[in-house]
């Protein structure tokens, strides 16, 4: 972890489970998918999924555009777009599978927190600022 008081790591740690964990997994999977996937033919089911994964990556670089321009380009890059789509794709299925928006919650929390903390996402965004 970065030079980071505790304080500022409980801090972060909780912002970081608001937004983007909880407010993009209430919109992106609680909003925009059934709860039991068995509800919905599968034809209609995949091109909800795609549409929602979809509209979710998309999320990302509109953010960033929107609100913090001085890192859209990390935002809009190939790699972590990509890296976007896998972690929607993983919080769509723990979502499909427990039929509750908590095990996404935490799958989308601790992969922000690993990255920010463990693997340099931190300096990636102070640099793209």
């Amino acid at each position: 972890m970065p030079h980071l008081a505790v304080r500022d790591a409980l801090a972060t740690g909780v912002l970081l489970l608001i937004q983007p964990s909880l407010v993009e997994e209430i919109v992106f999977r609680g909003l925009l998918l059934p709860r039991d996937a068995r509800t919905m033919p599968r034809r209609r089911l995949a091109v909800v999924v795609a549409a929602a994964l979809a509209v979710y990556v998309a999320s990302h670089p509109l953010n960033a555009w929107l609100f913090r321009p001085d890192i859209f380009g990390l935002f809009s890059s190939p790699v972590y777009l990509v890296l976007a789509a896998l972690l929607g794709l993983a919080c769509t299925i723990a979502y499909f599978i427990s039929r509750s928006i908590w095990p996404p919650v935490a799958i989308h929390w601790l992969t922000v927190v690993t990255w920010i903390w463990f693997l340099g996402g931190q300096e990636l965004l102070r640099r793209s600022a």
